[in-house]
C-alpha cells in the first residue's frame, strides 16, 4: 500500500504522523529543491520475490515518485493561478471556463443551474474613510462568509473589485434564492470589526437560473449578464436586497450607470 499527499505537520510533532502509519519505506517528493510531498508504502507483497524492497523496486519507486512530484507541483501550479490570492476565491476567467463546461453538461443533461452576482454594498466608503487596508479586510471578509455558506460542489469567485460570483450546479430558483439571501443575511449579521472599530456591512444580488426550456442561455457571458441585471433592480432599488432575473429584467435596456 501507498500514501502520497503533502503532509503539515506540527514542529512538535515533526515524525509522528508518518511513523504511526508504520511505513516499510518512505519517499520524499522533491521539486526544485523542496520537497512537495512524501511517498508512504507498506510492507511489499510477497509475490515469490519476498516482502522487502530490493534495487530494481526502489529504482522504479523513484522514477514514480519524480513523476508524482511534477503532478503536485502542476496542481498547485494550476491553484494558483485560478485563485484570487487576497480572497482565494477562484477568479474570474477560471469561473467562466467551469461555468460553460456546466452548461454544456446542463444542455445535455436537462438540469438546472444557478448564478448569483453579489456587490458590496458602498464598498467605496471603506477605503475612502479607513483606508484601503480596510477594504482588503471588508473584501477578504465578505469572501469568507459566501464560502462558508455554500455547498462544496458550488463555485465562488471574485469577479472583479468588490463584485463576487457563484455558480449552483443543478440549482432550481427556489434553491437559488435561498442560497442567495442566506449569503445576504449571514454577512449583513456578521461582526465586522477593523482596529477596534464596528462596521455594517451588506451586500446586494441578482440571481438567474439556467432553464433548458424556460431560459435557454447560449453562453456563459449571457447568463452572467442577466444576474448582473438582477443585481443592478437591487442596487437602484435601496440595496442590501435580492432579485431575482425573471423574463422582464432579462429583456429590459442594457443597464446605464448607478
Amino acid at each position: 500500500m501507498f500514501c502520497l499527499g503533502r503532509l503539515r505537520l506540527l514542529p512538535e510533532e515533526p515524525l509522528e504522523q508518518i511513523y504511526s502509519l508504520k511505513p516499510s519505506l518512505i519517499v520524499p517528493l522533491f521539486q526544485k529543491n523542496r520537497v512537495n510531498g512524501i511517498l508512504l508504502l507498506g510492507e511489499r507483497m510477497d509475490l515469490g520475490g519476498g516482502t522487502t524492497f530490493d534495487d530494481y523496486d526502489k529504482k522504479q519507486i523513484l522514477s514514480i515518485s519524480s513523476l508524482a512530484s511534477m503532478a503536485i507541483n502542476n496542481a498547485s501550479l494550476l491553484e494558483r493561478s485560478s485563485t484570487d490570492m487576497m480572497t482565494r476565491l477562484k477568479l474570474k476567467y477560471y469561473f467562466f471556463n467551469q461555468l460553460t463546461d456546466r452548461l454544456d453538461l446542463a444542455v445535455t443533461q436537462g438540469l438546472p443551474v444557478g448564478v448569483i452576482m453579489f456587490d458590496i454594498d458602498h464598498f467605496k466608503n471603506f477605503n475612502d474613510t479607513y483606508g484601503h487596508t480596510c477594504g482588503d479586510y471588508v473584501l477578504i471578509t465578505v469572501a469568507k462568509i459566501i464560502k462558508n455558506s455554500i455547498r462544496t460542489q458550488d463555485m465562488a469567485s471574485r469577479y472583479g473589485g468588490e463584485e463576487f460570483t457563484v455558480m449552483l450546479p443543478n440549482t432550481l430558483k427556489e434553491d437559488a434564492m435561498q442560497v442567495a439571501e442566506r449569503i445576504r443575511t449571514n454577512i449583513e449579521s456578521a461582526l465586522f470589526n477593523y482596529e477596534n472599530k464596528q462596521m455594517r456591512v451588506t451586500i446586494s444580488g441578482g440571481v438567474s437560473v439556467f432553464d433548458v426550456e424556460k431560459n435557454p442561455v447560449s453562453s456563459a457571458k449571457e447568463f452572467v449578464e442577466q444576474a448582473d441585471k438582477a443585481l443592478y433592480v437591487s442596487k437602484t432599488s435601496g440595496r442590501n436586497r435580492i432579485t431575482f432575473a425573471d423574463k422582464k429584467i432579462i429583456n429590459s435596456a442594457v443597464k446605464t450607470e448607478n
